[in-house]
């Protein structure tokens, strides 16, 4: 399978993306240069630029991209192998690393390394890649809010627990296609669904919600239509686009689910 930033898709090809990269800072996926890994937010920002402007290449002039993306926090931290590795797993050495011996792996970020950040700050890392691919040309046309019902519990006393996260409609151009009536759940800002479980077949820990991209799929792509994922992960939304008569397309380093 191929980096996102550079996939053998044929120009003009895919009419809808719906994809959730690696956030950053939170996951090893045991790829060298994978996107998520970098020393700095910067970078990382600078990565899904990237991303974006192949998915740009590869859109159709009427094309829209579904972007899901987690925050964090500014804090000093191991990051921990995925779920492909048995990251998630009690009997996992990594489990069991130190500081120190993470740090000498390139397996750990410093709070005090990102620019512009205090420690523990919210580091809003979905809203500066958005204002990124604005000022790259893109349309940024929606904020949706993806509010979870319920999920893992924080360890925090000194704020609220975190359960929501945001999915950008993107556009590369003003115009382009959009069915409101397609997907009546889809018509308000705030959508509320449950996290979806581990995949048993695939050991894959961050599923995207097959209702989620139900909701992306119906709203901006007609049935026959190329719906794609660069990261496709288990393959949620390849088989949800399918599921719908659409064309499903999924790349991913990190799997073999991608088709």
């Amino acid at each position: 399978m191929s980096d996102a930033r550079r996939i053998a898709w044929p120009d003009g090809s895919v009419q809808t993306v719906v994809t959730s990269p690696p956030y950053w800072g939170q996951r090893d996926y045991g790829i060298p240069g994978q996107i998520g890994m970098e020393p700095v937010f910067t970078e990382y920002v600078e990565a899904m630029v990237d991303v974006a402007r192949e998915a740009r290449r590869y859109l159709t002039a009427d094309g829209s991209l579904w972007l899901n993306l987690g925050d964090t926090y500014n804090t000093r931290a191991v990051i921990r192998p995925s779920s492909h590795q048995g990251g998630l797993g009690h009997d996992n050495e990594s489990i069991r690393l130190s500081w120190s011996e993470a740090a000498a792996q390139g397996k750990v970020r410093y709070s005090a390394r990102q620019p512009g950040l205090k420690d523990k700050d919210l580091m809003l890392l979905p809203y500066r890649v958005a204002a990124a691919l604005v000022a790259d040309g893109w349309w940024l046309r929606c904020d949706v809010v993806w509010s979870k019902p319920y999920g893992a519990p924080e360890r925090v006393c000194d704020r609220p627990s975190r359960y929501h996260e945001s999915i950008f409609l993107l556009t590369p151009s003003p115009h382009y296609y959009y069915d409101k009536s397609a997907c009546p759940e889809a018509r308000r800002s705030v959508w509320e669904i449950a996290v979806a479980g581990a995949d048993p077949t695939t050991d894959h820990s961050a599923r995207f919600p097959d209702e989620l991209v139900r909701r992306c799929v119906l709203a901006t792509s007609r049935p026959g239509d190329v719906v794609a994922d660069p990261f496709a992960g288990s393959g949620t939304t390849v088989r949800v686009a399918e599921s719908l008569g659409r064309i499903g397309w999924g790349n991913d380093l990190a799997t073999e689910a991608a088709t």
